[in-house]
C-alpha cells in the first residue's frame, strides 16, 4: 500500500523529494470560490504541460515511476462554470499526462493498492466517503448525463 504526501487539498507542501526527482507546485492559487489550491507542476525543474487543466493540486501519491494528482478543470466542452477534478497520472520519466476516472467536485486522494487508486470525495475523511479508480481501466469521459447533472446543480445554485 502506497499512501498520499502528507496534508490536504488547502494545506499541502509545494516541493517533494522522491528518489532522484523533485516536484514542485508553482504559482499556487485557490481553484474556484474557498476551493482547493492549485497551481503550476514542475519535475526536475521542467513544467508539465497539460493544457486541458487550470492547475494541479495535491497532495500528490508519488512512486518509483509514477506521480498521482488531482487535476482541476473550470470548463469542457463548452460548458462553463462546470467544476471539478480529475487524477492525473504524469510519467516522471517523460512528463506525459493521463487522466483515470470521472470527474469527481474535489479529490483527495488517499492510498494506491493493489491497482486501485483511493480518494476522498468531499473534506470529510471517513470511509463513507472514500472511492475508488482502478488505474488499469480506460479513461471513462465526462458523459452527457454527468454534464446536465453537474449544469443542473449549478443553475439550482443561482
Amino acid at each position: 500500500m502506497i499512501y498520499s504526501q502528507k496534508g490536504n487539498p488547502w494545506d499541502f507542501l509545494t516541493i517533494y523529494n522522491a528518489d532522484s526527482c523533485q516536484i514542485e507546485f508553482k504559482k499556487m492559487d485557490i481553484f474556484f470560490k474557498e476551493g482547493p489550491l492549485c497551481g503550476q507542476l514542475y519535475v526536475n525543474g521542467k513544467l508539465v504541460d497539460y493544457p486541458q487543466c487550470d492547475g494541479f493540486g495535491g497532495p500528490p501519491l508519488i512512486t518509483k515511476e509514477y506521480l498521482y494528482t488531482p487535476v482541476y478543470q473550470r470548463n469542457l466542452l463548452g460548458f462553463k462554470d462546470i467544476i471539478g477534478a480529475f487524477i492525473a497520472e504524469i510519467d516522471l520519466q517523460n512528463l506525459s499526462v493521463r487522466i483515470i476516472g470521472k470527474k469527481q467536485e474535489l479529490i483527495h486522494i488517499a492510498y494506491m493498492d493493489n491497482g486501485k487508486l483511493f480518494f476522498y470525495d468531499s473534506c470529510m475523511e471517513n470511509q463513507r466517503n472514500i472511492k475508488y479508480f482502478d488505474i488499469n481501466e480506460d479513461f471513462i469521459p465526462y458523459t452527457f448525463k454527468d454534464k446536465m447533472r453537474y449544469l443542473y446543480k449549478f443553475l439550482k445554485s443561482l
